[in-house]
């Protein structure tokens, strides 16, 4: 009777087992990232549809923070067909963010944050959202708040850049034209060499008619005579 009792509580037991197996929660939804700025520190929002689990660590060369969250799939607005995001919102504190869909023994969600230079942050879940706030060390140059002081000096380059690019393209307009300018003085030579060469044959031409009318008139007198 104890056998038979214990070999029920086995199956019992089995059997719930089993059934939380089978009722073993779904995995959770990544929906967005999105990322917003404030006087130099940056918050990267990773937005699940409940509220997610996750371990965070660190990497050097280049600084990146890592969010990985186990049980998770990024829907396919986000991911792609390739499970794959990249922003780079290139503020003063974050150059890029990577989202990836990986396998470990599982799906697995990891968020890479990548620092723009040094600094500090931290990672808080806020219901169903993962925060990843990154301050830099240094302050934003003066007139630049978060990504408009990148933006600033984005624009500023390539204003520098169009500048350069106008100069380098004078500069070669002015070498043409000094070219042209040798090319048509030389021709210029060339034409007035040409027509002093035509003026000399001209007076040697004048010159022989004289001497052929002389001996004419010589041999008229002589005739003469």
């Amino acid at each position: 009777m104890h056998i038979r009792t214990w070999i029920a509580t086995i199956v019992v037991g089995l059997g719930c087992a089993l059934g939380g197996v089978a009722r073993a929660e779904p995995k959770n939804e990544i929906r967005a990232v999105t990322v917003d700025d404030d006087a130099g520190a940056t918050r990267v929002h990773v937005r699940a549809a409940r509220t997610p689990m996750f371990t965070v660590y660190k990497l050097e060369k280049p600084t990146r923070v890592v969010i990985d969250m186990p049980r998770a799939a990024m829907v396919e607005a986000l991911g792609g067909h390739d499970g794959a995001a990249v922003i780079t919102p290139s503020t003063w504190a974050v150059s890029t963010i990577a989202a990836q869909q990986l396998d470990d023994g599982g799906q697995l969600v990891r968020v890479i944050v990548t620092l723009a230079r040094p600094g500090r942050y931290d990672v808080k879940s806020d219901g169903n959202d993962i925060v990843v706030t990154v301050t830099a060390r240094d302050a934003a140059p003066k007139g630049a708040s978060g990504s408009g002081g990148d933006a600033a000096l984005a624009k500023a380059q390539a204003e520098s850049e169009d500048a350069r690019r106008a100069a380098a393209a004078a500069e070669q307009a002015r070498a043409q034209a000094e070219k042209s300018g040798a090319a048509a003085r030389a021709e210029t030579a060339q034409a007035k060499d040409a027509t002093a060469a035509a003026q000399a044959e001209a007076a040697k031409a004048r010159g022989a008619a004289a001497g052929a009318q002389a001996d004419a008139a010589r041999a008229k007198d002589a005739a003469a005579a």
